[in-house]
């Protein structure tokens, strides 16, 4: 089997470059929240998994593991004085607290958790898990600081994903369930919005459901794999000049269409950007060339 799989990925590995990913740093020895770096890369945010902390990195994900580091606070309070951003989970938030960490932003995790099923991204309509799920209750205080997705369960909302200033970056919490793989049961809406925030220091990215992973690599190849048992159809989402896509193996070319401006509330985030359709077979792989 392992010859089987060298043999057929030899044609397109000699095309591809130095992989890239969202900057994310786990000190030697830490533990927390373990593998759950697997689990965000299974959702189609393909991780760069550093021992020293990425501080050039204009968005840096931190896990429960950075817990280690006994200066974690300081350079999560450097980074975001400088204009950077920072995407925490709530592990880590629940293991700083009392430890500084309340200076940058007044948020705490609760012992209670919701179980939920609804979720309200941004000012969209509501969206429906594939099942119910287990979080924590994330608690701040209102005007002080925003949630951009919200769990819902009747009258009452818990954040998904939160925002706080500070200086002149922004403090992300991502709230992750207590069964990871939950995280593949999330409505597409709420993927796509956690995506385009985590990897906001990446040319591309995919939008559509879980368990459908990209690898970006530096010379603009790039792979889209799905893990599904269906096929799938996803979008990539990347910049204007990028108007299409080669197949490395067949040569296929796929087109794009420019997201269009909008006005006022209804700008697009992505606006100016290219979408393209890629279809994917059940757990297979495509390989292409930005061009």
């Amino acid at each position: 089997l392992a010859g089987w799989s060298l043999e057929k990925i030899d044609p397109i590995v000699g095309q591809l470059g130095e992989p890239v990913g969202v900057k994310s740093y786990k000190p030697f020895h830490s533990t927390g929240e373990g593998f759950l770096h697997n689990f965000m890369g299974m959702v189609g945010i393909p991780i760069d998994l550093r021992p020293e902390f990425p501080a050039e990195a204009p968005l840096v994900l931190l896990t429960e593991a950075a817990k280690l580091d006994p200066d974690i606070v300081g350079k999560i309070d450097r980074q975001l004085r400088e204009g950077k951003n920072v995407m925490i989970t709530s592990g880590l938030l629940k293991a700083l607290e009392g430890k500084g960490i309340e200076q940058i932003a007044e948020l705490q995790i609760l012992d209670q958790r919701a179980l939920v099923e609804d979720f309200r991204v941004g000012w969209g309509p509501p969206a429906k898990a594939r099942k119910r799920i287990l979080i924590p209750q994330l608690h701040y205080y209102t005007n002080d600081s925003w949630s951009l997705i919200d769990a819902v369960d009747g009258p009452m909302g818990w954040p998904l994903l939160h925002d706080a200033d500070y200086g002149k970056g922004h403090l992300y919490v991502w709230v992750i369930p207590d069964n990871f793989a939950d995280l593949y049961a999330l409505p597409d809406e709420a993927l796509n919005f956690i995506r385009r925030i985590a990897t906001q220091g990446l040319d591309v990215r995919v939008d559509g459901p879980a368990e459908v992973s990209l690898f970006l690599y530096d010379n603009d190849t790039l792979i889209v794999e799905s893990f599904r048992d269906e096929a799938v159809e996803v979008r990539l989402v990347g910049p204007g000049e990028m108007k299409s896509l080669r197949d490395l193996e067949t040569g296929e070319v796929l087109t794009g269409e420019t997201v269009p401006e909008g006005q006022g509330w209804f700008r697009s985030p992505d606006a100016g950007k290219t979408v393209i359709e890629v279809p994917v077979k059940p757990h297979s792989y495509r390989a292409f060339r930005r061009q």
